[in-house]
């Protein structure tokens, strides 16, 4: 039986259509360092295998062993692409590889605070630009909507925007459409 290398991944050869996770997915090799050809192919596949194994992220695989198989369901079009295309995103997998991105990773207590509170606690000397207001007015019988954003800092206001939108009245009651 093959299973998948990717963490958490249920996938395996003997998945029935009765199990849940069933899917028809192929699997294949984590690829090998091609030698004995050119310098580049060398380094390229070379290139390849790091990438899958940073990829697959995880700490209990053997760098040198050569029987890991990646199924299907963590590349785009289904299968991995051809070894010299490095330039396809399914050179490597990419798809649902078990964790989250890096830029959701866990967020610290101090992160927990809501934005607006962490951008105003913290660093005295540093206020980063925060959208202060918003305001929309509204003019005649064919609306001229402006809103109007307001960015300013601890120190205050910064910088005014606006933005124009011409909208028409509808119905006698003066809602917008």
């Amino acid at each position: 039986m093959v299973n998948c290398a990717v963490y958490d991944c249920s996938n395996r050869t003997r998945n029935s259509p009765n199990d849940e996770n069933f899917q028809r997915v192929g699997f294949y090799v984590v690829p090998k360092v091609i030698s004995g050809q050119c310098a580049k192919t060398t380094e390229l596949s070379s290139k390849r295998r790091a990438l899958w194994l940073s990829r697959i992220r995880r700490e209990d695989l053997d760098e040198s062993a050569t029987h890991y198989r990646v199924c299907g369901a963590h590349f785009i079009t289904g299968r991995p692409a051809y070894s010299m295309d490095e330039a396809n995103p399914d050179w490597a997998p990419s798809l649902n590889l078990g964790y989250k991105s890096t830029t959701h990773a866990k967020r610290s207590a101090s992160n927990s605070l809501p934005l607006k509170r962490r951008r105003c606690c913290h660093h005295e000397e540093f206020s980063p630009l925060i959208i202060v207001d918003i305001r929309t007015v509204y003019a005649g019988i064919a609306a001229n909507v402006v809103r109007e954003l307001i960015i300013g800092n601890r120190q205050g206001v910064v910088a005014t925007a606006f933005c124009d939108f011409d909208l028409l009245r509808s119905g006698s009651d003066g809602d917008l459409a």
